[in-house]
C-alpha cells in the first residue's frame, strides 16, 4: 500500500530568530538570474520526499526531532545516540546481540573494544549546534574505557527539512593499543583483530521488515565494497544509505533473519588524522529507483564544487551534512549568488553554510534563475549572528551548468 504524507509549508517567518523560511515575496533575489548566453533551464531532481519545517519534543525518556513522515529519537540515557528512527510511523533501528562491536542501532563500532551505542558502557554529552526549525543538528560527545584504550567520539546528527539526516562521527583523541581490550572478537571485516589494529565504522542496524526487507541496490564508487545502499520496507519510501567524503566510503553489512546492519569503515589506525567518517540516511518516495536516488545523491559521497560569486570551491567535506561547514561557512556579503561549474551537479537536498560578513539577517530571499523560490523549495536557516545555511530542496546544475544560478539576498 502505497502511503502519502505531505505535510505544507505554512508562514515563512517562524519566529525573529530564525529564517525559518524563504521570503519569496522580495523582488528577483538581487536580479541575479541566468548570462544572456544561457538557454532556459530544465528543473532539477527531486526524490520526492515531502518537505516541512521539524519540531522538537522532550520527555524524561528521550529528545524528539519529528519531520514530515520522520522522527529520529535521542535516548536521555547515558550514551544519547538515536534509539529510534521512524519513517511512516514504523520503526526502523534494531538492537543486535551479536559480537560485542556489530552494527547495534545508531552507534559507533570499535573493534577491538566495543560500541556506543544506547546500551554501551560509556558516558556522553548530547550538545544543541542548530536550533531549528528547518534544520537541527545535535553533537554527541562519548567518551568509555574499553580496557586497552580510552575511547573517545564526537558524533554529529544533522536533520533537514527534506527528512534527510547527515551523521559525522570522529575518534577525537587517536590512541595507540595497550593491554587486552574488553571486546577481541573479529574486525567488521571478518578478520581477527590483532592487538596492535584498531578498526572504527558509523553503524547503523536496522529492522528487517515482516515483507522481507533487504538491501536492493548498491554503488561502489571505486567497484568494491559499496558506498551506498537502498533499504526497502513496508512504507512508502526507500531509505539509501551513503557512505561520505572524509571516510573510505566502504560498507560492510550484516544480514540475518531479524535485522541489516550496515557499518561504514572510516578508520583502520593509519594515518590518525583521518579517524572520521561521515554518512546519511536518505528517505526516498516509493517509485524512484534506487540507482536512479543513488545517482542524485553522488554529490553527498563523491563532495562538490561551487562557485561563490564566481569564486570556485573544492567543497568535497561535508562533515556536518552542509558544505562549507555549519562553524565555518563560505564568506559572503549581503547578497551572493552561487553556480556550479560545468559537469557538476550539486544533489538535491544541498545545503550551504554560509559566513555574512556584514552579520547574518532574519529574512532572506532566495531566487533560482531570477525565479523566487518558496518554502517548499528552499529554506535559509539562522544559526547566529553571523551564519545561516542555506538548503535547496531541488538539484541544480549538472546539464544547466554554470546557467542554473541561485542567489540569496538578505532583507531588510
Amino acid at each position: 500500500m502505497r502511503v502519502a504524507l505531505v505535510l505544507l509549508a505554512g508562514c515563512l517567518d517562524i519566529h525573529d530568530f530564525h529564517a525559518a523560511g524563504v521570503d519569496a515575496s522580495g523582488g528577483d533575489g538581487g536580479g541575479d538570474g541566468p548570462p544572456a548566453s544561457c538557454t532556459e533551464t530544465s528543473p532539477g531532481v527531486q526524490l520526492g520526499w515531502p518537505v516541512g519545517s521539524i519540531t522538537f519534543g522532550s520527555t524524561a525518556a528521550d529528545t524528539e526531532l519529528t519531520g514530515s513522515g520522520w522522527k529520529l529519537s535521542f535516548t536521555s540515557g547515558a550514551m544519547h545516540f538515536p534509539f529510534s528512527y521512524q519513517l511512516a510511523n514504523r520503526e526502523l533501528l534494531a538492537a543486535n546481540a551479536g559480537s560485542c562491536f556489530d552494527a547495534s542501532l545508531t552507534g559507533v563500532s570499535i573493534a577491538p573494544g566495543g560500541r556506543s551505542d544506547s546500551g554501551s558502557v560509556g558516558s556522553a554529552n548530547l550538545v544543541q549546534v542548530v536550533a531549528g526549525p528547518d534544520i537541527w543538528s545535535y553533537r554527541i560527545d562519548w567518551q568509555a574505557n574499553l580496557g586497552c584504550r580510552t575511547a573517545k567520539i564526537a558524533s554529529t546528527w544533522t536533520m533537514f527539512p527534506d527528512g534527510r539526516i547527515a551523521r559525522h562521527d570522529s575518534l577525537t583523541d587517536p590512541q595507540p593499543l595497550g593491554g587486552l581490550c574488553a571486546c577481541t572478537q573479529t574486525s567488521p571485516t571478518g578478520v581477527p583483530v590483532q592487538a596492535e589494529t584498531l578498526y572504527a565504522s558509523t553503524a547503523i542496524d536496522t529492522v528487517r521488515q515482516a515483507d522481507g526487507s533487504q538491501i536492493v541496490q548498491s554503488a561502489s564508487a571505486d567497484g568494491g565494497i559499496p558506498a551506498a545502499v537502498c533499504l526497502t520496507g513496508p512504507v512508502a519510501a526507500t531509505l539509501v544509505s551513503l557512505g561520505g567524503p572524509g571516510s573510505t566510503g566502504k560498507l560492510y553489512s550484516k544480514m540475518t533473519n531479524a535485522n541489516i546492519g550496515l557499518a561504514y569503515h572510516f578508520f583502520d589506525g593509519t594515518p590518525l588524522a583521518d579517524a572520521e567518517g561521515t554518512s546519511s540516511y536518505v528517505p526516498v518516495a516509493s517509485g524512484v529507483p534506487c540507482g536512479d536516488a543513488i545517482a542524485a545523491l553522488a554529490g553527498f559521497t563523491q563532495g562538490v564544487m561551487v562557485a561563490v560569486d564566481d569564486q570556485v570551491l573544492p567543497l568535497a567535506r561535508a562533515r556536518d551534512g552542509v558544505f562549507g561547514e555549519i562553524a565555518t561557512g563560505v564568506d559572503v556579503h549581503d547578497t551572493a549568488s552561487i553556480t556550479v561549474p560545468s559537469g557538476v551537479a550539486a544533489p538535491p537536498g544541498f545545503a550551504i553554510g554560509l559566513h555574512f560578513i556584514q552579520g547574518a539577517r532574519t529574512h532572506y530571499a532566495v531566487a533560482r534563475n531570477g525565479v523566487p523560490l518558496d518554502a517548499d523549495h528552499a529554506r535559509v536557516q539562522y544559526v547566529d549572528d553571523r551564519h545561516a545555511i542555506l538548503w535547496l530542496r531541488e538539484s541544480f546544475g549538472g546539464a544547466n551548468a554554470p546557467c542554473d544560478r541561485i542567489a540569496i539576498t538578505a532583507m531588510p
